[in-house]
């Protein structure tokens, strides 16, 4: 039985405030991003598997800071890290002030002497380095730098993230994918994903750069061959056949038994069908990285693994020569357009002390 004096009395319910959590990247200037988009079944879906964050921030102003919080900045000796009673030396050796390019303004400089104050160009100005402007070639690159970040279980390595960083203009631009699935992250799908969102590169159609290569017939022991954009000539005067394998064979089109079985059911085809890159001026990229033994075998490559075309020199991994790839477009996915690359790899270990 209730009275009427606790009846009249206000009835006091506890309510939870939901706060919505603070994501950290967000916190700290990134932007939460997708990868980029696939067709399927007729669908365009978003690609799944990662988290994606960019950040773009002013290049001066980073270099500022960066200075301002550099332990060798004015310093003749740098301060020493100690991780045991013996000590450990710096993985890059130890930074000398003539080496250490000034940061100035006007007449102020933080270098320790007059000869620091002339010593290099400013980070800002690494192109211009006298050893580099030697051995690059009069051709733009877009230089990447690369980093991964792993855990070690008994049942190997797990991917935790992959970083990318690059110079746009006046901007350091920095990529974050954030692993959220089984797969490891692609290289081709990291490409597609940074030029996509430099918007400053053009990407190709493939329909405009595929030849189709057939062979008519056979002459000192050599094939007849004719490379031509229109499908339908290609299918009307194709008569030998092609295996990926080998090439043109004396074999002849109309005397095989599975001639008009599907393409994916037999193990030749009537022409050669491929993408002309020298159609088209390839954009030139060099990714850098830090024992890349360690960072690039934590990328996924398909068909083409980049790991065989690179060279161990001094501990690190670096490519001999330019390596082909073509990254889809993740933004262009009603018709395939790709970035025709040319890509280097270059390690900083090579540049280490012994």
């Amino acid at each position: 039985m209730i009275d009427e004096t606790s009846a009249l009395q206000p009835q006091i319910i506890p309510t939870v405030i939901n706060y919505p959590a603070v994501d950290p990247f967000e916190a700290n200037g990134w932007i939460k991003d997708t990868l980029g988009q696939y067709r399927s079944n007729g669908q365009i879906k978003d690609k799944e598997g990662f988290k994606l964050y960019t950040r773009r921030r002013n290049l001066n102003s980073f270099i500022d800071d960066y200075s301002k919080k550099s332990s060798s900045d004015g310093c003749p000796k740098p301060r020493k890290n100690w991780a045991s009673d013996t000590g450990s030396s710096l993985p890059m050796g130890n930074p000398e002030p003539k080496l250490t390019p000034s940061v100035c303004e006007g007449e102020d400089c933080l270098g320790s002497s007059e000869e620091d104050k002339k010593s290099l160009p400013a980070l800002s100005s690494f192109s211009e380095y006298p050893s580099l402007m030697a051995a690059r070639k009069d051709m733009p690159c877009l230089l990447i730098g690369y980093d991964s970040e792993w855990e070690n279980l008994e049942s190997g390595r797990d991917m935790l993230s992959w970083q990318y960083a690059l110079v746009d203009g006046e901007d350091l631009v920095e990529f974050v994918f954030l692993k959220d699935g089984e797969d490891d992250l692609s290289l081709m799908d990291a490409l597609g994903c940074i030029l996509d969102h430099l918007d400053k590169y053009e990407a190709v159609d493939i329909r405009a750069i595929r030849r189709y290569k057939y062979c008519t017939e056979w002459k000192n022991n050599k094939p007849v061959e004719v490379v031509t954009d229109d499908l339908q000539e290609a299918r009307k005067n194709c008569k030998y056949v092609f295996r990926s394998d080998i090439g043109f064979t004396h074999e002849l089109i109309q005397k095989m038994p599975d001639k008009f079985v599907k393409r994916g059911n037999r193990d030749w085809a009537w022409f050669h069908t491929y993408l002309d890159y020298s159609l088209v001026e390839s954009i030139k990229v060099c990714i850098v990285c830090h024992a890349g033994k360690v960072d690039l075998s934590a990328l996924s490559y398909g068909k083409k693994n980049l790991l065989r075309y690179l060279t161990d020199i001094q501990g690190g991994l670096a490519s001999l020569q330019p390596v082909r790839y073509a990254p889809k477009s993740l933004k262009h996915v009603n018709n395939t357009r790709v970035y025709p690359i040319s890509l280097s790899i270059a390690d900083t270990m090579c540049h280490a002390p012994a």
